[in-house]
């Protein structure tokens, strides 16, 4: 819970893929860590998160790349062979 309302995140494998769920409450913005190596292995409500206006990829964190995202629901989908293991 936070000041704006509630935030929550999880994971799970799903048919050979990794799913991550993340809800933002209204007027904040989060950072996601996503555990590929490239932003054209993730894919939310169907699009490559590099085509998703609302999706903005801020780079590359210990090997792993680094989202910011609006207020929403979001499932982000990788390929359950792309995603980094450490």
């Amino acid at each position: 819970e936070t000041n704006y309302g509630k935030t929550a995140s999880g994971w799970k494998l799903s048919e050979g893929a990794l799913v991550v769920s993340v809800t933002v409450p209204v007027n904040t913005t989060a950072r996601v860590h996503l555990p590929v190596a490239k932003a054209e292995e993730v894919v939310e409500s169907g699009r490559v998160i590099t085509m998703a206006r609302e999706i903005r990829v801020i780079g590359m964190e210990a090997g792993r790349v680094v989202v910011e995202i609006g207020s929403g629901k979001y499932e982000f989908l990788m390929k359950e062979e792309m995603v980094v293991k450490k």
